[in-house]
C-alpha cells in the first residue's frame, strides 16, 4: 500500500505541474502578433503571417536572410496572382522550419512549401543541433518556457484576453535592401563531384519537414537563391542527391544566373552574400514564373476574397516605387 500511495503522489505532483504549465502558457503567450506584445524579433515574420485572412496563402517560403532579402511575395502577386509569404528568420535552422511549419499550418493550408537550402547549412554540428532541437521541441509544446520573460510585462487583461493576431506585414516577409556592394569573386559554381554533407540532425528534421508535407499533400520544393558567398557546387551536389533519392524537385538558381539576369556588380548588397532589391526583383520574377508553370496555383487577382492583396500592392508601390516596375509615388 505504501508503494501505491507513493506512486499516486508522484502522478498527482506531475499532473498538477502539467496543469500549471498549461495555464502559464496561456497566460504568457503574446496576445498580439507584434514585437511590442512580446514576440521575439526573429519570430515576427512567422507571427505576422497569422494576421493574414485564413486560407489565403498558397505558398510558404522558409529560409534565412538570403530568402527574405531575395524573394518578394508582392512582386509575385503582381506578376502571377499567387499568394505567398516568406516565413524567414535570421540564420534560420531546419528544426525551426519544422516547428514553424507545424504552427503556421493551423492558420493557413499552403499548396507549396519552398525551402531555401542554405538553412540546411546553418547548423553548428550534430551535438549542438540535437540540443537546439530539444529546446525547440520543449518551447513548441510548452510555450511558457519560450515566453517566460513576459511575466515582467503582464497585465490583468492577460488573464482573460484571447490572442488577436491583427498585425500584418505589407511586404509579406520580404525585406528591402537598397545598398549596392558588388561581388568580384568570379565563378563560384565550378563543376565537381564532391558533396558537402550537413549534420545528421539537420537531415533528420529535413525528413520530418518532408513527411509533414507528404501527409498533408503539400508539394515540397527545394530552392537555392543566388548567393556566391554562401553557396557552392559541393552543397548543390549534396542537396541534388537528396532530392533525387526522395523524389523532390530542386531548383538551384545559382545555375541560372544568365537566364535570371543577375549582375553581381549591381544586384548584391554585401559582396555576394545577400541580394539587394534589384537582385530580388529579378529572382522573384523568375521564381514566380517557375511556380506558375510547374504547380497548379490559382491566379487570385480577380477574386474579391483577395481584395486586400490589391490594396497592399498599391501601398507597396507607394512605399517602394524602386522595387516595382509599375511603382509610382515617393518612399515613406
Amino acid at each position: 500500500m505504501k508503494g501505491t500511495g507513493k506512486y499516486i503522489r508522484y502522478l498527482l505532483f506531475w499532473g498538477i505541474f502539467a496543469v500549471i504549465l498549461f495555464y502559464l502558457s496561456i497566460l504568457l503567450e503574446p496576445k498580439e502578433n507584434s514585437e511590442e506584445a512580446g514576440v521575439a524579433l526573429r519570430d515576427t515574420k512567422g507571427m505576422l503571417l497569422m494576421g493574414e485572412p485564413k486560407e489565403t496563402i498558397d505558398v510558404y517560403f522558409f529560409g534565412d536572410s538570403i530568402t527574405f532579402t531575395g524573394i518578394s511575395p508582392m512582386q509575385m502577386w503582381e506578376d502571377t496572382g499567387m499568394t505567398s509569404y516568406v516565413c524567414g528568420q535570421s540564420g534560420q535552422k531546419i528544426v525551426e522550419v519544422y516547428f514553424w511549419l507545424r504552427e503556421l499550418y493551423d492558420a493557413q493550408t499552403p499548396e507549396v512549401v519552398v525551402l531555401e537550402t542554405n538553412t540546411l547549412y546553418n547548423g553548428e554540428g550534430a551535438v549542438f543541433e540535437a540540443d537546439y532541437g530539444l529546446g525547440e521541441t520543449i518551447q513548441y509544446y510548452v510555450p511558457a518556457v519560450k515566453y517566460h520573460n513576459r511575466w515582467k510585462n503582464l497585465h490583468w487583461n492577460d488573464l482573460k484576453k484571447k490572442p488577436n493576431y491583427k498585425e500584418r506585414d505589407l511586404f509579406k516577409g520580404f525585406e528591402i535592401k537598397r545598398e549596392v556592394e558588388p561581388y568580384s569573386g568570379g565563378t563560384y559554381m565550378q563543376e565537381t563531384g564532391e558533396k558537402q554533407k550537413t549534420d545528421v540532425i539537420s537531415m533528420y528534421y529535413l525528413d520530418k519537414v518532408k513527411t509533414f508535407c507528404e501527409k498533408r499533400e503539400i508539394e515540397l520544393l527545394l530552392v537555392s537563391v543566388p548567393s556566391p558567398d554562401s553557396w557552392n557546387m559541393e552543397q548543390h551536389n549534396a542537396v541534388a542527391e537528396y532530392a533525387e533519392k526522395q523524389k523532390l524537385t530542386y531548383l538551384d538558381m545559382n545555375l541560372y544566373l544568365e537566364e535570371i539576369g543577375i549582375d553581381w556588380q549591381e544586384d548584391t548588397m554585401d559582396s555576394g552574400i545577400h541580394l539587394n532589391c534589384a537582385g530580388a526583383k529579378k529572382v522573384s520574377g523568375y521564381m514566380g514564373n517557375y511556380l506558375a508553370e510547374h504547380y497548379k496555383l490559382t491566379d487570385h487577382r480577380e477574386d474579391r476574397k483577395y481584395k486586400s492583396w490589391e490594396k497592399d500592392l498599391k501601398r507597396y508601390r507607394e512605399v517602394a516605387p524602386d522595387v516595382t516596375d509599375k511603382g509610382t509615388g515617393s518612399e515613406s
